[in-house]
């Protein structure tokens, strides 16, 4: 037997490992170019100043209890398009407001997804709540310095005494 022929039948075994790999490297390739763009989270470097201290570049800083949440399809996108956002309409039921509405009852909405900066609500929760927008629904992310009211009631009694009177709403 010759070199040749040896050669030959040593790489018929190898064969279907190369065709393996081949039609796995094409998948690879495939999916690569079908997976939609991901538009991960990304705050800027987490500030060092106090949320009173910011309170000046939101449309709303209110302190506020959820009382709906509400999970909708963002419509502002074309139809047609491949990505679809999902975004989550809360009803905040206002507790005292320094700036933006004077109402009773605000909506501000958020991603449903947290890799897309959605600020995680919860029915029944209070929150210290700075959004984006000078109307609703105001706009809030988990970049803000939005907080569960909790957490916050030392910021609360600064923004009180820094920012401005707060709005009370009527009791009912």
């Amino acid at each position: 037997m010759n070199g040749l022929t040896q050669f030959n039948r040593a790489s018929d075994g190898l064969k279907p490992v190369l065709r393996g790999l081949a039609i796995l490297c094409l998948n690879a390739v495939a999916l690569v170019m079908v997976v939609p763009d991901a538009n991960a989270c990304s705050c800027t470097q987490p500030s060092s100043r106090s949320g009173v201290a910011e309170a000046g570049e939101y449309g709303a800083v209110l302190a506020g209890n959820v009382i709906a949440l509400r999970l909708d399809e963002d419509k502002s996108l074309p139809s047609n398009s491949a990505h679809r956002r999902h975004l989550v309409h809360a009803k905040i039921q206002v507790l005292g407001a320094w700036k933006g509405p004077r109402q009773a009852e605000v909506t501000v909405e958020t991603d449903y997804f947290s890799g897309m900066c959605g600020y995680p609500f919860k029915l029944g929760e209070s929150y210290l709540i700075y959004a984006s927008g000078g109307t609703e629904p105001y706009r809030v992310d988990v970049c803000s310095p939005t907080k569960p009211l909790a957490a916050a009631t030392t910021e609360a009694k600064d923004l009180d005494e820094r920012v401005a009177k707060r709005f009370q709403p009527p009791s009912n």
